[in-house]
């Protein structure tokens, strides 16, 4: 098996849409790939005439997709060095590809992968949040920079806030709490950088930026998916009690 470069092509959309949740940072990045300026790269190996596995390499993410574990070692060594901040991905996949990439240190943790089912989703009554705009840009960028949960946030927020949703709380002239979608597709959508600011914790803010966030997507007939850390009994019932149902196990390994 050989691995080349790829641009977004029909055959490629359709391999990735195989294993479309999993692989939802892929089309994150899809558009970009044929820019002269483009930072991240797909590679993908065929078998048998067709493709049948892709690596995604961007300065934040790195994934990989496949539907045969075993093909990564037959690739392995042309795969080049990785430094992106997050190799992440569907357990199996990233714990093998892992082993074999070259690159920083990484600290591992696994999540719990989950989709929303829209029927258990609850009403809010008084909501605090509400939809941002580009205009919110700054305040988001304020909240943001007291945290590192939404990597690289000074390029990635303005592209969220042009092509995806954004929910967020306010406090006197400052947003307090956040949640968006990292990636959006017509018909699916993971959420993440769910944030409180410290202060304002335990006040039901970042719940209600979520339930929010659902609801629109949901409205918008879109699969909702998100991770959160494995094993964290206070996030397991906030997100069961919204709706959200585990479907898998995510690794994500950070540079230390």
């Amino acid at each position: 098996m050989i691995l080349t470069r790829s641009q977004k092509t029909e055959e490629l959309v359709d391999f990735l849409k195989r294993d479309y949740a999993n692989n939802l940072y892929f089309f994150n990045y899809l558009d970009e790939l044929s820019r002269p300026d483009a930072e991240a790269v797909v590679l993908a190996a065929r078998e048998n005439d067709a493709v049948a596995l892709a690596l995604l390499i961007s300065p934040t993410h790195c994934c990989i997709s496949t539907g045969n574990v075993r093909l990564i070692d037959a690739i392995a060594d042309q795969i080049p060095p990785v430094e992106s901040v997050h190799v992440l991905g569907r357990s199996d996949l990233t714990l093998k590809l892992l082993g074999v990439v070259r690159g920083p240190a990484r600290k591992q943790k696994f999540y719990s992968f989950c989709k929303l089912n829209p029927a258990h989703l609850p009403p809010l009554k008084n909501p605090y949040s509400r939809k941002a705009s580009p205009a919110d840009l700054p305040v988001l960028l304020y909240l943001y920079k007291k945290s590192n949960i939404l990597a690289n946030h000074e390029t990635r927020l303005p592209s969220i806030l042009a092509s995806g949703t954004v929910y967020f709380a306010k406090q006197g002239n400052d947003a307090v709490s956040c949640a968006l979608t990292t990636t959006e597709m017509p018909e699916m959508a993971m959420i993440g950088g769910i944030f409180t600011d410290e202060v304002h914790r335990n006040r039901g803010f970042a719940r209600d930026c979520t339930v929010n966030l659902c609801r629109d997507l949901a409205a918008r007939q879109k699969e909702v998916y998100l991770f959160y850390e494995a094993g964290d009994p206070l996030l397991t019932r906030m997100y069961r009690n919204i709706g959200f149902e585990e479907t898998g196990t995510w690794v994500v390994a950070t540079q230390r």
